[in-house]
């Protein structure tokens, strides 16, 4: 069961590439503005769902998901608000936020090694194993599909959130999330029946438009 009492339309969407992305750095808490190439690529989504009504968006509440949010808004032909809801953030990286993967590993090399081995019950000094992120993860969806029956919602949040959703929705082991790729600046949809969910498109990535 789905929790939904009517057809329902959610399209996942991870933010657009950050400078920090680009860089392959960690990154789950801290603001970071797009790139001109993360800018055009939520554009890029706002003009393949222009054609779409959107009733709600919800993003994780930091700069670069609300810039990605707002760039695919810009298409639609009515205003939508923007609501912010932390428990869709990244798994909080503590102490690792900022650093690259070589970095970490030269720094912290027996945490890195102890995260690496069990994600989801272990954590950087600060951060948040994975269980607890599945954990808000959940309430958050909880709440969107009791609030939004009915409706079409574009959800703009981190690639480890949306892939534990697409675990829960589609059934498989949530320790495997990670198979499931997520580009940045990709759209994934989903449709909610009262009785199943349906993965109707996948990592989609549109054409930018100067391209």
């Amino acid at each position: 069961m789905t929790g939904v009492q009517a057809h329902t339309v959610v399209w996942l969407v991870r933010h657009g590439q950050t400078d920090w992305n680009r860089e392959r750095r960690y990154l789950s808490y801290t603001n970071r503005p797009l790139t001109p190439f993360g800018l055009a690529r939520a554009e890029a989504m706002g003009w393949m769902l222009r054609r779409f009504a959107i009733s709600a968006v919800i993003n994780a509440g930091l700069e670069h998901t609300r810039q990605t949010a707002a760039a695919v808004l810009h298409q639609q032909a009515y205003p939508v608000s923007i609501s912010d809801d932390a428990r869709w953030a990244e798994a909080h990286y503590g102490r690792w936020e900022g650093l690259t993967y070589p970095e970490v590993s030269h720094r912290f090399a027996t945490e890195a090694t102890a995260r690496f081995a069990d994600p989801w019950q272990y954590a950087p000094q600060g951060g948040e194993p994975l269980m607890i992120v599945q954990e808000r993860v959940r309430a958050a969806w909880h709440d969107l599909v009791r609030e939004h029956s009915g409706g079409k919602v574009l959800v703009v949040a981190h690639a480890t959130p949306l892939q534990l959703i697409l675990a829960d929705l589609l059934g498989y082991d949530p320790q495997r999330y990670w198979q499931v790729r997520l580009e940045l600046g990709s759209v994934t949809t989903i449709d909610l029946y009262p009785s199943a969910a349906i993965l109707r498109m996948l990592n989609c990535l549109p054409p930018l438009r100067h391209a």
